[in-house]
């Protein structure tokens, strides 16, 4: 059976006339045009400094147009913007850059390296040390019709002169059967290949530091006057090996219902209504499998599943008794057993339970998650979770979907992050958006290209699960965004996190068709006050300002922190971007800034 050999978490069972992937899995499919037609408007927010915009009509955008891009930018921050992104992009400076700093502060000290970079890198890419000292730039930005991200940009040490150990990827040991074990966590070295920022665990209190810094800036981002944001990471609430123990044996059970699908795809007419769209107008987009053939499956598999266990299992799989279930039902089985660490559950698969301090530490992380989600419903901030690593990201995903399950009832309030540089991505956004719509729970995300691919690269023999070219990652991106559309405003709010003029330029577009299928259904509301879009604070000016000035939801990522520190932040993002900043982008955006320094001189 060919999905035996499929690769684990790259591949989703999807169905369509067209091929998916380029791999050897047949049945990773996907229906094109599915999406879910019933429209509703989405509840808006309560108690903060918000108010709902007025209704415009989207308008076409010109980003070539760099008097209105630059407009608000003065000479001064025109030529320093240009020579900060022209020496980022020499590779030697970004991979020396620690170097560079260490060495001004051991000669020159810190006093004079603060004098110099305060005034250049850090007021280019950061608003300040505190909360009183961004109230300037965001006021500022708010002139333009931009919000504001806050983002405090103090990080958990990370110690790069460590050589990482020799470690397995999650993919060759993920195993399914009776007496074999899922990976063992303590051997996923997050510092192998990293550029991206990771948290190591510090312990108990920092996390306890990281709520309340985190609690802050939600506190502080509802002061906003446009819908605010604020982003958290997992990994700086809990140790990341616990996320890793999780992620392994959430793979395990992934892996479980992917090898045991039917050959044979259901003709609609064979199937409930549960697993159709809008009264069965629109056809599932997931394979689904008897709910008697998925026992007998299992227990060739599972030589502990008893008749019991499996009842007990029907009971979160199949509610209403329709007799099939699909991979969204089954992601929802292991959000509840295999997450909400139900022991039947883990036994009735055949995976080893979570050691116990690894069962609190996980409960302690979404106790701290529901917190800071309570917070976020009633002051009306949505706040978005950072996407991780492959072998961490199963866990955080779970975790995710069971805080919107709790509170994404009314509107969008816990985000998910998607990075489309990962071969999966478009199957999960799929499965993500059809367990929403069956849930009653809305759809929230961001699209992000990604941040881990050297990583990933290197852990993984055979080119992991990224794309193998930027073009393959661009697509992915553009398919993601087209897909997510169709389902604004109904049960689904997204922000296009991208400085990529052409994944822009295809929002706006698919915002303004959207919007001319609302006007013919009949629906007020503007389906672009639920798309939002994002840019680092002091880069992709030009497209922000545009787009603000479009009447589009746009914002700026704006890290704050003591200087030193922001600094060490500073320049991860830049480390971690350092294929970007050297890219086609950032050379046009430079161009482009040319150009308006050359009209302003007149020349």
């Amino acid at each position: 059976m060919m999905a035996a050999m499929r690769t684990l978490g790259q591949y989703i069972p999807l169905k369509s006339r067209k091929p998916f992937l380029n791999f050897n899995a047949p049945r990773v499919l996907f229906q094109q045009n599915f999406h879910a037609s019933s429209l509703m408007t989405i509840p808006l927010r309560s108690k903060s400094g918000y108010t709902k915009p007025k209704e415009n009509k989207p308008e076409a955008v010109d980003l070539s147009d760099t008097e209105v891009g630059y407009k608000s930018k003065t000479m001064w921050e025109l030529v320093r913007a240009s020579t900060i992104l022209y020496a980022c992009s020499f590779d030697v400076v970004v991979r020396n850059s620690r170097k560079i700093l260490e060495t001004s502060q051991n000669i020159l000290g810190k006093r004079f390296t603060a004098a110099v970079l305060q005034p250049t890198l850090g007021a280019q890419f950061t608003g300040g040390e505190n909360l009183q000292e961004l109230d300037p730039i965001i006021s500022q930005l708010r002139g333009g019709k931009i919000g504001a991200i806050l983002d405090f940009a103090v990080e958990g040490d990370q110690d790069t002169a460590k050589p990482p150990p020799k470690v397995r990827t999650v993919q060759e040991e993920v195993v399914v059967g009776d007496g074999e074990k899922a990976i063992d966590a303590t051997e996923l070295d997050r510092q192998r290949g990293a550029m991206a920022h990771v948290f190591l665990f510090e312990g108990k209190d920092k996390c306890e530091e990281h709520f309340e810094i985190f609690s802050e800036c939600i506190s502080a981002a509802a002061k906003q006057q446009m819908q605010p944001f604020a982003a958290i990471k997992l990994t700086a609430l809990t140790d990341h090996l616990e996320l890793g123990s999780l992620s392994s044996r959430i793979m395990v059970a992934q892996k479980l219902f992917l090898d045991i699908l039917p050959e044979k795809s259901y003709d609609s007419q064979e199937l409930p209504a549960k697993f159709m769209y809008d009264n069965m107008i629109q056809e599932n987009p997931l394979e689904v499998i008897s709910t008697d053939a998925l026992y007998s499956k299992l227990s060739e598999n599972c030589q502990k599943l008893t008749k019991e266990s499996y009842s007990k299992m029907l009971k979160i799989l199949d509610p209403k008794n329709t007799g099939f279930v699909d991979y969204a039902d089954w992601i929802r089985l292991i959000d509840e057993g295999i997450t909400g660490h139900q022991s039947w559950c883990y036994e009735a698969l055949g995976i080893d339970l979570l050691e116990e301090p690894a069962i609190q530490g996980l409960k302690r992380c979404e106790k701290f998650c529901h917190q800071l989600g309570e917070q976020s419903l009633e002051l009306g901030v949505i706040t978005m979770v950072d996407a991780e690593q492959t072998y961490l990201q199963p866990g955080i995903d779970s975790i995710i979907r069971r805080l919107q399950r709790t509170f994404n009832k009314d509107r969008p309030i816990i985000y998910n992050t998607f990075q489309c540089y990962l071969k999966d991505t478009f199957s999960r956004v799929t499965v993500d958006l059809v367990g929403s719509q069956r849930e009653n729970r809305h759809f929230g995300c961001k699209f992000v290209r990604g941040a881990y691919i050297t990583q990933e690269t290197a852990l993984s023999s055979d080119g992991g699960p990224c794309w193998g070219s930027k073009q393959e990652t661009d697509n992915n991106y553009n398919r993601c965004l087209e897909l997510a559309i169709s389902h604004v405003p109904q049960n689904a709010s997204f922000m296009v996190a991208s400085h990529n003029e052409l994944s822009v330029q295809i929002a706006t577009q698919l915002i303004r068709e959207r919007q001319e299928q609302l006007d013919l259904a009949g629906i007020s509301m503007t389906a672009y006050n639920h798309v939002y879009f994002a840019h680092l604070y002091g880069m992709a000016d030009h497209i922000t300002n545009i787009l603000g000035q479009k009447g589009y939801l746009v914002y700026k990522y704006l890290p704050y922190g003591p200087f030193f520190l922001v600094l060490e932040y500073l320049i991860r993002r830049i480390e971690e971007n350092s294929t970007m900043l050297a890219g086609e982008a950032v050379q046009h955006e430079r161009a482009k800034i040319a150009r308006e320094i050359r009209r302003r001189l007149g020349l």
